[in-house]
């Protein structure tokens, strides 16, 4: 786009050249103020700038339309530099003092750098901007810069220069603080302290003035100076990439007001303040993701090689002072404690990219002193200077307790090795076996690594708990040697499921979840249906338990069904007839069980039957709700037709439930038909007649509802079923037959007592009188007359109440005797049956239709014999047949002609004939 944008504008400017530019810029003065849009300004990093040193100019322009240029004139002793101009335009230099800058595209800001005089004074920029008219408007907004006397201190920065990064992990975005002293007053408004900054730091191409803090311990010329207070700057920091560097940056920062009243007209920083800059968290700096690097002297002794550092100057320095910030190297664990046997992962940031990271434990002797390294795992280090090491934690290398330090190094030669370490404690180990068991099992458990532990311990009592109850222990707990192996056996009051194994001694704790296996449930049938009858047997409960009895200390006995417990608690009839159940000595226990009718009961599947006694065991067994079905007998019926009705899977009548077997009514569309009463099986059956004024033919829903009642809210259970009527049908008591004939039509599945509103064979009227109209049954029987009508296929059509119904009848010819001596004719190709028409070069086309192929595709009853060669080829009348009709198309009269067995005369165009 730069070379097009580019070659466009050089045509279109081909008759403006330079010495043109130039010579309207000496017409200037000459020049009236132009009331055009177009217009430019120009503004300077510095007002005040030492001998020799560089300003940034920065030039806006708008409303010079497609293209324009700005043509600046320097000061006398100024020499241009650079611009920042690039895709979007080109830069001339005409001579020592004028630069053009041509623009392409609309609205453009970009600056460009000069070098300042050695003259001291102020130095005077112009400039005009041309729009694509060729117009020109002056360059308004700064035009003067001042060149700082010779002999006048440059305000220096001393040594002691300070930068510090919060947080300080590696790439992490980070508020940095930059402390330093200055030799001479920074003038505010004019003086810039500036940041060359290293690449490996992350900086902002824009910086906000709000996110920059700045304050000195002294300020000069305000009159109540007010010093250590933060500032926010008045312009926005200029930022740049340092020419000819490996991309480090660099941001001008100007000296704001420092006392912060704005009637003050001066308030600068005095000499030999401390001035301390901060850069906001949030105004996007990130700390190198690299570690500084240390290296080796010749004589052996290490040092920091610096790594990343903030050259600080100010204003016109041409050398700054650095300070270096300490990027660490960071390794940090998932888990601190307790991993034996289980993965482990540690994570390490700032170590150098492209290298293998070795991961290692690291022993030491009672002095500190470093006796051992083994390594655990080695791992790339990412582009990002980052790796990730899992590995799992093993006794040995790793030992029992604490003293664990795992550190890191990656390849560099020598290693950047983390100078802190992830310090991990290995507790003892401690197994149970098995993992699973019942009520009276015992459990082995081994410790190992444990600390050595008496049972007389002053320390405590060792217990074994399960579920927070304390087990009895089978031999002795005492730790020898860091080991012991003992047993438990699991008491009847533990409940059932996954819990949680705990042993303490010696002031040591671990644990393991073990899984107590439930008691026994069986229920019979498996299949039911709601509020019918099962019968549970439960084994393996608590011994003496009791379920649903009421007792005081009967509190953790429960009965559910489908996690509902409604209709199955204490005192409930559908629970063992309301009696509560003592299990016997070996937890045994069988009652009879109502499934009640709740939402659970309702929905077909597979649902769960959970039973808990009062000593916490409990059982579960699944139970099956039967889908519910209903069916039609016959599946399609006509109106008034009686229908049977069964289905299964309902609420079972059961005289021993508290509830009451609902009722299920029966509605086809919006007409209540029945209603019955489900048998002890939750099976119904029932009949009932089709609506007489159900549709011909329709699609009819028939629901099927019952309502129960839980926890006092009625609740509706609806099943909906299809059911068709049929469309009505008439039959005839011949199929075919002559103009003449009488035939007997005969009608059902119409409207019930509806008179015949119309009957027709093709589109002649048939419907006889009186009207014939149909029975209770929707039938009807009526005779009509076949009239004269062409022959072929016609439908006989009848209407009753907007219901329409036709069936298919042939009409015939008439038996006709022939004369003696006349021969019927013959079928025949069309070529051979119309050869006397052929011979005399008159015959066009012979066409046919067939009534009872009009409704056929693709001819749909038409059919032609073209006898032009032009047309032959879409010919689709083959035999021309005996006592059929056709069309003959000549191109002139023809009389005499004999066709078959007979003569005819021909006229043009059209005549028809029966052949």
């Amino acid at each position: 786009m730069k070379t097009n944008r580019g070659i466009l504008f050089k045509k279109m400017l081909a008759v403006m050249t330079v010495a043109a530019i130039m010579a309207a810029v000496g017409l200037l003065g000459l020049l009236p103020a132009l009331a055009d849009g177009h217009s430019a300004t120009r503004s300077f990093d510095q007002a005040t700038v030492a001998p020799g040193g560089e300003v940034v100019v920065t030039i806006g322009a708008t409303g010079y339309g497609l293209f324009g240029g700005v043509t600046e004139t320097l000061p006398a002793g100024f020499s241009y530099v650079s611009s920042s101009l690039t895709d979007e335009g080109e830069v001339t230099e005409v001579d020592a003092r004028t630069v053009i800058f041509t623009l392409f595209g609309r609205d453009q800001t970009f600056n460009y750098t000069v070098m300042a005089s050695n003259t001291a004074g102020g130095h005077d920029f112009s400039g005009v901007l041309s729009d694509d008219d060729r117009k020109i408007r002056t360059v308004g907004g700064d035009i003067s810069v001042t060149v700082r006397s010779p002999d006048e201190p440059t305000p220096t920065p001393r040594s002691g220069v300070t930068v510090m990064a919060d947080p300080d992990d590696p790439g992490a975005a980070a508020e940095y603080t930059i402390t330093f002293k200055t030799e001479a007053v920074l003038r505010s408004g004019t003086d810039q302290i500036i940041l060359d900054i290293d690449s490996s730091i992350g900086v902002p191409t824009s910086l906000s003035p709000s996110a920059v803090r700045i304050r000195a311990s002294a300020i000069e010329g305000a009159a109540n100076a007010r010093p250590n207070q933060n500032r926010v700057l008045e312009l926005a920091p200029v930022y740049r990439v340092i020419p000819g560097t490996d991309g480090r940056k660099e941001y001008k920062i100007r000296i704001p007001n420092m006392d912060g009243v704005p009637e003050n007209p001066v308030a600068d920083i005095a000499a030999g303040a401390t001035v301390t800059l901060t850069l906001l968290a949030n105004s996007g700096f990130t700390n190198p993701t690299e570690a500084n690097v240390v290296v080796f002297k010749a004589d052996g002794v290490t040092r920091d090689s610096g790594g990343d550092d903030f050259k600080v100057r100010t204003s016109a320095q041409t050398k700054g002072v650095s300070a270096y910030i300490s990027t660490p190297l960071v390794l940090f664990s998932d888990d601190k404690a307790d991993n034996r046997n289980k993965p482990l992962t540690v994570t390490g940031k700032g170590f150098k990219n492209g290298t293998t990271a070795v991961v290692y434990l690291e022993e030491t002797d009672d002095n500190g002193e470093v006796t051992k390294e083994t390594d655990l795992i080695s791992v790339l280090v990412g582009s990002d200077d980052t790796f990730e090491a899992t590995f799992n934690v093993t006794v040995p290398p790793f030992k029992a307790g604490k003293g664990n330090m795992i550190k890191a190094k990656d390849g560099e030669t020598p290693p950047n090795r983390t100078e802190t370490a992830v310090a991990f404690e290995v507790e003892g180990l401690m197994t149970a076996s098995p993992k699973t068991a019942a009520i009276g099992d015992k459990i082995q458990i081994s410790l190992v690594d444990w600390p050595d532990y008496t049972i007389d311990d002053p320390i405590g009592d060792a217990t074994v708990k399960i579920a927070g109850l304390p087990q009895e222990i089978i031999g002795s707990m005492a730790v020898a040697n860091g080991k012991a192996t003992f047993q438990i056996e699991i008491g009847n009051d533990v409940p059932s499921g996954t819990e949680e194994l705990q042993v303490d001694a010696a002031g040591e704790s671990d644990s393991t979840n073990v899984v107590i296996s439930g008691a026994d449930l069986t229920v019979t049938p498996s299949t039911v249906v709601p509020n019918q009858n099962v019968t549970v047997v439960g084994q393996g409960f608590g011994d003496r338990a009791k379920i649903n009895t009421g007792d005081d200390n009967d509190t953790k006995s429960n009965v559910e069904f489908g996690g509902d417990p409604a209709h199955l608690g204490v005192d409930s009839d559908n629970f063992n007839n309301g009696e509560g159940i003592i299990t016997d000595s070996g937890g045994n226990w069988n009652a009879s069980i109502v499934i009640p009718i709740t939402g659970a009961s309702t929905t077909e599947g597979t649902h769960t039957l959970d039973v808990k006694d009062s000593s916490g065991r409990s059982g579960s067994a699944e139970v099956v709700i039967a889908e519910r079905k209903v069916t039609l007998d016959p599946p399609t019926a006509r109106p008034g037709v009686m229908v049977q009705l069964t289905g299964s899977g309902f609420p079972a009548s059961n005289r021993r439930s508290e509830q009451t077997a609902p009722p299920v009514s029966i509605e086809y569309g919006d007409d209540l038909v029945g209603t019955v009463n489900p048998d002890s099986s939750g099976n119904i059956a029932t009949s009932f007649r089709i609506p007489f004024d159900a549709s011909i033919p329709s699609s009819n829903t028939i629901t099927v509802k019952f309502t129960y009642t839980q926890n006092n809210a009625n609740f509706d259970v609806i099943e909906h079923y299809t059911h068709e009527v049929p469309g009505a049908t008439i039959s005839l008591s011949a199929s075919e037959g002559k103009p003449g004939d009488t035939i007997t039509v005969t009608g059902e599945g119409f409207a019930q007592h509806a008179s015949v509103s119309s009957m027709s064979i093709g589109t002649i009227d048939i419907l006889p009188s009186p009207k014939p109209s149909t029975s209770r049954e929707g039938t009807f029987t009526t005779s009509v007359l076949i009239p004269g009508i062409d022959l072929g296929t016609h439908s006989i059509e009848v209407e009753i109440s907007d219901t329409v119904a036709s069936a298919v009848f042939k009409v015939g010819e008439e038996t006709t005797t022939m004369m003696p001596g006349v021969m019927m004719a013959e079928a025949a190709t069309p070529d051979v049956a119309f050869a006397a028409v052929i011979a005399e070069d008159n015959l066009i086309a012979v066409y046919h239709f067939d009534p009872a192929t009009q409704n056929e595709a693709p001819n749909y009853g038409y059919t032609v014999y073209d006898a032009r060669p032009l047309f032959m080829s879409g010919n689709n009348l083959d035999s021309i047949e005996p006592g059929q009709f056709y069309t003959v198309q000549v191109s002139e009269d023809q009389m005499g002609v004999t066709l078959g067995s007979q003569t005819v005369d021909l006229y043009a165009p059209f005549t028809p004939i029966r052949w």
